[in-house]
């Protein structure tokens, strides 16, 4: 997707994020996240408009969060290399708003840039 059709600023994380296929997690290499989706490396070939569940591992922190999110885009970067384009349809056991804060405690992020003050696509939580 090119920059200019991008609705939000995106922005490079260093967290781990873990793919539950079948109940094995499988990795997944985060390139960038914003307020409306993420963009992700991963291993394997999905579909536009699938559902997967996603976790995300942050540094320093013990729990993992479950996400549910949709496929919007898939192209093809090599041999078992995808480039997928997710919008983050539900976070399970944390708020948007308590999601966007952990993100910008992490390097290179700082003022609160991926969650606006009222929710996101309906109710937080």
């Amino acid at each position: 997707m090119s920059d200019q059709r991008r609705q939000a600023p995106r922005f490079s994380a260093e967290v781990l994020l873990w793919w539950i296929q079948d109940w094995e997690p499988i990795p997944v290499s985060l390139v960038d996240i914003s307020r409306g989706g993420m963009s992700c490396e991963f291993p394997q070939e999905v579909r536009p408009h699938q559902t997967l569940e996603l976790q995300f591992e942050f540094p320093r922190h013990q729990e993992r969060i479950d996400s549910t999110c949709e496929v919007i885009h898939v192209q093809e970067r090599g041999s078992r290399r995808f480039q997928v384009g997710l919008k983050i349809v539900e976070l399970k056991g944390i708020s948007h708003r308590d999601f966007s804060k952990k993100m910008m405690m992490l390097p290179g992020l700082g003022e609160d840039q991926l969650v606006p003050d009222g929710p996101v696509d309906g109710p937080v939580d």
